[in-house]
């Protein structure tokens, strides 16, 4: 690289519903542009186990923007696995270069890779399962997952 060219520093933040494969292409990403995976639902849950409550969190931005800056201290580009709320995409936006990236998968599809990544094979089965994997995405969809996909700069479709 020629002396006093800057390499631009980019966020690929990840959005999409629980088992829509995330993590997948979180990982491909990381291995492509070899830098690190943030999860999003780690730091989330080292604050609570209740995401409705960090809604537009200043204090939650805050913790992401710091692990962000580390990462950019070592590597050129960073993957945020999980972005779930339009506040903090807009929050990201502002301070970084970020390409944010949707990832799509049928109901079905999802639910059997929930159901599997947690272990619960009894969920495959049962319609208690089914309700619970609905309630968990209807309560994605009120932190403001889909508003997040209509603003991603391209989608990939998981099935």
């Amino acid at each position: 690289m020629e002396q006093g060219v800057k390499t631009k520093k980019t966020v690929f933040c990840l959005v999409g519903l629980t088992g829509s494969g995330k993590s997948f292409v979180a990982s491909k990403l990381a291995e492509l542009f070899q830098c690190e995976v943030i999860n999003i639902g780690d730091i989330v849950r080292s604050f609570t186990d209740k995401p409705l409550e960090l809604k537009d969190s200043p204090k939650l931005a805050k913790a992401i923007f710091k692990r962000v800056d580390k990462e950019f201290e070592r590597k050129n580009n960073v993957v945020l696995d999980g972005i779930r709320e339009t506040y903090l995409l807009k929050e990201i936006k502002k301070k970084y270069t970020a390409f944010v990236i949707a990832i799509v998968a049928s109901d079905s599809t999802r639910f059997i890779r929930y159901a599997e990544r947690e272990c619960i094979s009894d969920l495959l089965h049962g319609l208690d399962g089914y309700q619970e994997f609905l309630a968990k995405t209807k309560e994605e969809k009120l932190i403001g997952v889909e508003e997040c996909m209509k603003v991603a700069d391209c989608v990939i479709e998981n099935n």
